[in-house]
């Protein structure tokens, strides 16, 4: 009786054991095996997409800017005016011409030489055999083939935004009416006559917009552009920053 106890306890005792074992196989099992890899792989994407987005996001903000309008320039335009009244004998240029340095451009009937200032191209021109020209009226207007640049003028309330080296979006129609914009900065600030406020910008002369403007010097001196000066562009991440610092 004894035993046959002692052999029912020891298989009861034996069981527990068996069992734990087992379930401690399958639960080292569990712990070790790693996921598949066709659930790693997709979750990895979309964490990775998620950063990703989440750093365009932050970048991505509003831009703050000044618009004027502009006309083409070039910075040693020269005009050549008269010291007294004449009357212009002979012409000796077209307009649009070449023109060299102390070249004669005109004579007038005293014999006076009307001459050129730089090398250049004969950009403006109000004289003619034979017109009178009264004293102080400009006769010509000469500039240099090269350093195209865009003059614009800012409103008072915005002078102080503008400063040296900031970008500018230039947009104007070229003599096709196809619609151009090119990419610049600011890079003086000038004095014009007397009036503040006027400044400079020069830009990207790509080989189409270069070749528009030296082949066509006449139609684009003084043409009329719209000038974007970018002050500043603000990140998502900046704004919130302003925003928490301001709450």
């Amino acid at each position: 009786m004894n035993d046959q106890n002692c052999e029912k306890n020891d298989m009861l005792e034996e069981f527990p054991s068996e069992t734990t074992d087992f379930l401690s196989r399958g639960a080292i099992t569990l712990i070790k095996a790693p996921p598949p890899t066709y659930i790693l792989i997709p979750v990895a994407f979309i964490i990775l997409l998620f950063i990703i987005s989440a750093g365009i996001i932050l970048e991505i903000g509003t831009i703050e800017s000044v618009e004027t309008q502009g006309r083409f320039s070039l910075p040693e335009t020269r005009a050549i005016h008269n010291n007294e009244d004449v009357i212009i004998s002979n012409d000796f240029t077209k307009l649009g011409e070449k023109v060299t340095k102390n070249q004669i451009l005109a004579i007038t009937i005293e014999n006076q030489k009307i001459i050129s200032p730089l090398d250049g191209i004969l950009l403006r021109k109000f004289y003619s055999a034979g017109l009178r020209i009264k004293k102080g009226e400009e006769l010509a207007i000469v500039a240099p083939l090269l350093d195209w640049r865009i003059i614009f003028e800012v409103p008072e309330k915005d002078m102080l935004k503008i400063k040296t080296g900031q970008k500018t979006i230039i947009t104007f129609i070229d003599i096709t009416n196809k619609k151009l914009s090119i990419d610049g900065q600011v890079t003086d600030i000038l004095q014009l006559n007397g009036e503040t406020g006027i400044y400079a910008s020069t830009f990207e002369e790509t080989a189409p917009v270069k070749e528009l403007l030296d082949n066509n010097r006449l139609q684009m001196f003084g043409k009329k552009v719209k000038v974007q000066i970018i002050i500043k562009t603000r990140t998502v991440l900046e704004q919130l920053e302003d925003f928490l610092s301001s709450h």
